[in-house]
């Protein structure tokens, strides 16, 4: 698997030069998964997105789950869950931050954080539901991963989405995230992420 990522830099013009403006030079450069990680800025080691398999991409079902789901909230976040029926049964996910929640940066880092912590807890939660995640507070309110897996956890708890035979696995708020998305495929490193199905 190849990234591709397209490089945009200024040429200045020197007296010597025939042309009369700034020259634009644009380059592909065709990385490797390992390069390319290594030059996304993800903040320690936040891996910032779901696997395809398992997100809740269509415009319609976010709206669906967010219309009809039902809501359990604490602090800085509300998950909506809809019982979806899908064949073999499996969970779908959408993290959602808006304006409210502060700038760009801002949000994408609470919705770092919020992925996170549902990697984590995604292999012990019962299947079958579309779950979406809206964060309603600012990062003085989730500032951290192990404040996402607290909030997170007392939500499932509430929504009594957490697998019983796995209540003594389940990762605590503050332990590290291990997990891949998929069982079957070990989550640290960069081979990992790669097996576990989930791409930039």
């Amino acid at each position: 698997m190849v990234v591709l990522i397209m490089t945009r830099c200024t040429q200045r013009s020197t007296p010597g030069d025939d042309a009369s403006s700034e020259a634009r030079i644009a380059s592909l450069r065709i990385l490797s998964v390992h390069d390319a990680l290594s030059i996304i800025p993800i903040e320690s080691g936040l891996w910032p997105v779901i696997a395809r398999d398992f997100r809740l991409r269509e415009e319609g079902d976010v709206r669906r789950v967010r219309s009809r789901g039902k809501a359990f909230a604490h602090g800085p976040l509300v998950a909506r869950v809809l019982p979806n029926a899908l064949e073999p049964a499996q969970n779908r996910y959408t993290v959602i931050a808006g304006k409210k929640c502060g700038k760009a940066v801002q949000r994408n880092r609470l919705k770092r954080l919020t992925r996170e912590a549902l990697r984590g807890y995604h292999p012990h939660l019962k299947t079958g539901y579309d779950i979406a995640i809206v964060v309603r507070g600012d990062l003085v309110e989730l500032p951290t991963l192990t404040e996402a897996q607290s909030v997170l956890r007392r939500i499932f708890t509430k929504a009594a989405l957490l697998n019983p035979d796995a209540a003594d696995v389940v990762p605590a708020p503050g332990d590290a995230v291990t997990s891949g998305w998929r069982p079957s495929t070990p989550a640290a490193g960069h081979e990992g992420r790669q097996g576990s199905g989930e791409s930039p």
